[in-house]
């Protein structure tokens, strides 16, 4: 399959060396090394690393994985909240739901993670941020979601 055996993968993912560790939890998807790539979105303290395991894990169908990738999207960095969302938004509809539901909850700041996922989701996702611009309880949230449609912020 062209792949580095998970005995080596194992190896990689314990480097002290962050770069090596971001290598490594990309190799990691599809070998029995998967979980740990996974909880290394969460608890890597090497914010490189968890953007890089975010980008790799949510491509996978598994749950832990997506669920991972949501709480990714408010991670203390910002390259690990950028990485989310785009990996969260190449999945499209399917997630639509739920970052509506996350964006939903925050306001301001924290919802802009979820947001940036939506402007990433097609069709589906642009039109959630549609309805969150119009009804957001959050006037700053409500300029997010339009900044991100290509509209005036300011404008209702």
């Amino acid at each position: 399959d062209g792949g580095i055996p998970a005995e080596t993968v194992k190896q990689l993912l314990s480097s002290a060396d962050p770069a090596v560790r971001a290598v490594a939890v990309r190799w990691a998807v599809g070998t029995s090394e998967e979980p740990r790539a996974i909880a290394a979105v969460r608890s890597d303290p090497d914010a490189r690393v968890r953007a890089a395991a975010v980008e790799a894990v949510v491509a996978t169908e598994r749950d832990d994985a997506l669920e991972a990738g949501f709480a990714a999207l408010f991670d203390r960095a910002p390259d690990v909240r950028l990485a989310a969302g785009q990996a969260l938004g190449r999945r499209g509809g399917d997630v639509v739901p739920r970052l509506r539901q996350l964006a939903l909850a925050k306001k301001g700041q924290e919802a802009s993670g979820p947001l940036g996922a939506l402007a990433f989701a097609g069709p589906e996702g642009q039109a959630a941020l549609l309805e969150i611009a119009h009804t957001h309880s959050d006037e700053n949230t409500r300029g997010l979601a339009r900044l991100l449609l290509g509209m005036d912020p300011r404008k209702h």
